[in-house]
């Protein structure tokens, strides 16, 4: 090929690729600030630029005229592959975060999912290229196909955890700030969910870490917000020989003195007590009330079952 000619396309070949660099950086400036730029970005990118180069470097240059023709088109053809790879791994993600975003899908701050899905286009490409080399993959897939099989048995637990996690988090059943109450009575908000772990803040202050397979698989109830978690029932169990008037006017009697006094219970939800069984030994019954803050939950409950029992005592009720 003459020099002259050589110099031409590789001109052709710079102001190809200087237009593609222009075009990307007016797209940027045109929706700056916007949920696309990420996608523009992806669609501009380095791959991009590398895929279009090598393209046009196939259509214009004769590989045959040079002495090694064949080791350069397959040169070329190898760096083609991978930055299509690069390409559409990065619109593949680039359209996936827009969907999540989309759904109002809250995702784990790591990108493990995101690079697997690189990784997968990666091998491919990499297949591709060691096809285009006549290099055998059938060795390589076959080694790849068992390697992959010993690590999702030897990660069997941590693989369950993560597509628990996926299910959960894409779902939706259970999001970030919902108010749960678990299989075992503890309850908690939900302040962080892992690819591996839930973690639920309990009214004390303390953390409840929770594998996602577990929390899947169990049963539990989801108030998903705090309003329904805030009205506490708390159960009460005295002896059956108990004057039934006696015990709800002096129960009344507490309720009505931490209405007016205690800053942490609701003053717009009125405190009642309901009446639930009369056994042979013993009555049962619960008492309500709605407390301001749900971290105070306890604190609350405290201070009432002090009191209860101070004028429990004070008025001789049989235990």
């Amino acid at each position: 090929m003459p020099l002259e000619a050589l110099i031409k396309i590789s001109l052709i070949l710079l102001i190809i690729v200087g237009l593609f660099i222009i075009l990307r950086l007016f797209f940027l400036f045109i929706f700056r600030g916007s949920f696309y730029v990420d996608i523009l970005r992806r669609v501009f990118g380095f791959g991009s630029i590398l895929a279009i180069t090598s393209f046009l470097t196939y259509l214009f240059f004769h590989f045959s005229q040079f002495k090694y023709g064949l080791i350069l088109e397959k040169l070329n053809a190898s760096i083609f592959v991978f930055s299509l790879a690069l390409v559409i791994s990065n619109l593949t993600i680039g359209f996936l975060k827009i969907y999540v975003r989309s759904k109002n899908i809250i995702l784990p701050p790591s990108e493990f999912v995101f690079d697997i899905i690189k990784l997968i286009f990666y091998i491919l490409g990499f297949i591709t290229i060691l096809n285009i080399w006549n290099i055998p993959i059938i060795h390589f897939i076959t080694t790849f196909g068992i390697g992959a099989l010993a690590i999702s048995l030897a990660l069997q637990g941590t693989l369950s955890n993560f597509f628990a996690g996926l299910n959960i988090i894409i779902s939706k059943n259970l999001e970030i700030g919902d108010c749960v109450k678990l299989e075992n009575g503890e309850e908690g908000i939900i302040t962080d969910i892992t690819w591996l772990n839930t973690i639920i803040k309990k009214p004390d202050g303390t953390y409840i870490i929770i594998t996602n397979l577990r929390l899947f698989n169990s049963v539990l109830i989801n108030y998903k917000n705090l309003k329904d978690l805030k009205i506490i029932s708390v159960p009460i169990k005295i002896s059956y020989f108990n004057n039934i008037k006696k015990i709800e006017r002096i129960t009344l009697e507490v309720l009505g003195e931490i209405y007016m006094n205690s800053d942490k219970i609701d003053k717009k939800f009125k405190p009642f007590l309901r009446f639930i069984e009369f056994s042979d030994n013993y009555i049962r019954f619960n008492v309500y009330f709605k407390v301001l803050n749900y971290q105070n939950k306890e604190a609350l409950i405290d201070e009432f079952l002090r009191k209860l029992k101070e004028r429990y005592d004070e008025e001789n009720v049989i235990w």
